[in-house]
């Protein structure tokens, strides 16, 4: 029992060691986060049209941080771009409940987040637009899970990005009734690791369908092989 025990007591140590490790990459992964941020003018024009971007990570957000017992190594990090207000120019006095007060239709709430689990390991959200207006059917989409901290170069930031000034487009109220923003949505649930599930079920009954069809032609193609070898006289 003692070697068992030992053997247990080692593989948490193995474990919490690992997440040390992922916790001290998560320094040089912020520092990479900051330049890629750099590189998008984020409070141009372009990024105006969206809301502007804003980058913000726990060491800032959370008071609790400066403690002086808690450092980055031995908390739990996290890091977020997010959109600010997006204004549409268009009023309402929709939930309103007086006409002559209407309200200029407004959206925010985009994001993109990133954020470690208690084994140092990395998740990637991405959050839609939100207003009293319209928005999407989804809370969220899970983009990444479960990577480890280097592995999030520079060049595959810049690729998480890129999706998420699409699905910034693609969740605005303005693109209601987009096709093409509705099929890149479904593209991004396909990917989510909450629908894998799911995914294996259509998958297994998409096959079952294949196999079942592909019985039936090789029966249809056994009885005409028989019926050639013996012509009716």
């Amino acid at each position: 029992m003692k070697t068992v025990l030992a053997a247990a007591t080692q593989k948490l140590r193995k474990a919490e060691r690992a997440g040390y490790i992922r916790r001290v990459m998560w320094l040089s992964f912020e520092d990479r986060l900051h330049s890629v941020f750099s590189e998008i003018d984020s409070q141009g024009v372009d990024a105006g049209e969206l809301g502007n971007f804003y980058l913000s990570s726990s060491k800032q957000s959370f008071p609790a941080y400066g403690q002086p017992y808690v450092f980055r190594f031995n908390s739990l990090n996290q890091a977020q771009v997010s959109v600010g207000w997006r204004r549409m120019g268009v009023w309402h006095s929709l939930g309103n409940g007086e006409l002559l007060k209407p309200n200029e239709a407004m959206e925010n709430g985009a994001a993109i987040s990133f954020s470690q689990d208690i084994t140092g390991k990395i998740m990637v959200l991405l959050s839609p637009y939100k207003s009293d207006v319209a928005k999407v059917n989804e809370d969220n989409f899970i983009l990444v899970f479960g990577v480890e901290p280097n592995d999030l170069t520079e060049e595959r930031i810049r690729k998480l990005f890129k999706i998420f000034f699409r699905y910034c487009a693609a969740t605005s109220m303005v693109s209601v009734g987009s096709y093409s923003d509705y099929v890149f949505r479904l593209w991004l649930g396909l990917r989510d690791i909450r629908n894998r599930k799911i995914q294996k079920v259509a998958i297994l009954r998409f096959f079952e369908k294949v196999l079942i069809v592909g019985l039936a032609a090789a029966g249809v193609w056994a009885t005409l092989y028989t019926s050639s070898k013996w012509p009716i006289h």
